[in-house]
């Protein structure tokens, strides 16, 4: 699936419209539709743009692990290790 992507600046400053994704203006609503028209109306370029989306986004990602995410601030805010495993979110590793 192609990326539909706002035109905000932590967007426009790694990626390019048309490379895996496309941007519409972040205050046109009507952009958005006609981004999607565009993709639904030619099968083509949503193959296309879909082929590179998976690695374009993935490569966007932080790769966090959200019980590190709590050690750190537990020892930041001086909490034991036991303390923050009592906030940990069941299913997240």
């Amino acid at each position: 699936t192609p990326l539909v992507l706002s035109d905000h600046p932590i967007f426009t400053q790694y990626f390019r419209d048309g490379d895996a994704l496309k941007f519409f203006p972040a205050s046109n609503p009507d952009a958005l539709a006609a981004v999607i028209d565009q993709l639904i109306a030619n099968p083509e370029s949503y193959r296309q743009l879909s082929e590179r989306s998976a690695e374009i986004w993935s490569s966007f990602q932080i790769d966090t692990k959200y019980h590190h995410l709590l050690e750190t601030l537990g020892e930041r805010w001086g909490m034991k290790t036991a303390q923050t495993e009592n906030l940990a979110v069941p299913g997240f590793a």
